[in-house]
């Protein structure tokens, strides 16, 4: 979380415990977006939403991550 999100969110009546908690929790989803198992998860996932019925390159692997962030980013 950057400083200025942080600010932001003080500045709203965030606490320090709160802050914290949430800076463990987005630490936790970074590294869980990374692991192998979720890299799976999300290559089996896109073979099921395009029918393509083959799994991604183990070179695109670690841009599924990004493509669902970005496509998550909107709804939030």
């Amino acid at each position: 979380m950057s400083d200025a999100v942080a600010a932001r969110l003080r500045a709203k009546g965030t606490g320090e415990a709160d802050l914290a908690t949430l800076e463990r929790c987005l630490d936790l989803y970074a590294r869980d977006m990374l692991s192998e198992a979720r890299m799976n998860r999300i290559a089996s996932g896109i073979g099921r939403l395009t029918r393509c019925g083959s799994q991604p390159e183990a070179l695109e692997l670690p841009e599924l991550p990004k493509g669902l962030r970005a496509g998550r980013k909107p709804a939030i």
